[in-house]
């Protein structure tokens, strides 16, 4: 970043030239001081852009921090359980994402509707699509999915010592 903020500073200096030679040795006084202040500015432009990326993102989080050398960007999981399993068939694969969308109700208590939407957010997705990618992970090889990871069981297979109940309620 030192190259950036030295660049502006010299062509601040230009500038200030032109103003005549008070301002100008006025703006070579001022340019030493502007310099740590002119990387915070930079610093904080290139950290709002990485949070930008990383709401696109749905696993990873950019970061940016100052280091000695420069900038340094930094991607890392946006929660250690947030990568996805490795499977040995993708729902494509397995003819999941085929055929026509279909519309359900779902009625949900409203504190696990909450908890389901800031795990859906901390993921990076909306509720909806990550209803879709939890109910994905529970039929598609639940034993290697990330539904086994999260919660660890499968469906079709309960912890010992449960009662599951079935049907409705």
């Amino acid at each position: 970043m030192s190259q950036q903020t030295d660049a502006l500073v010299e062509q601040l200096e230009h500038v200030a030239n032109v103003g005549g030679d008070d301002l100008g040795s006025a703006m070579k006084r001022v340019g030493p001081l502007a310099r740590p202040l002119l990387k915070l500015a930079l610093l904080d432009t290139v950290t709002t852009a990485t949070a930008e990326i990383s709401e696109s993102l749905t696993f990873e989080r950019v970061s940016a921090r100052l280091a000695p050398e420069g900038v340094r960007f930094d991607v890392t999981p946006k929660h250690p359980d947030a990568t996805p399993a490795p499977e040995s068939a993708t729902a494509a694969d397995q003819g999941l994402d085929e055929g026509d969308i279909s519309r359900v109700s779902l009625r949900l208590p409203e504190g696990l509707k909450a908890r389901a939407e800031k795990r859906a957010e901390a993921s990076g997705q909306s509720l909806n699509a990550w209803l879709v990618q939890v109910i994905r992970d529970a039929v598609v090889e639940p034993r290697t999915s990330q539904f086994t990871k999260n919660w660890g069981f499968t469906p079709d297979n309960p912890p010992k010592g449960t009662n599951p109940v079935k049907g409705w309620i």
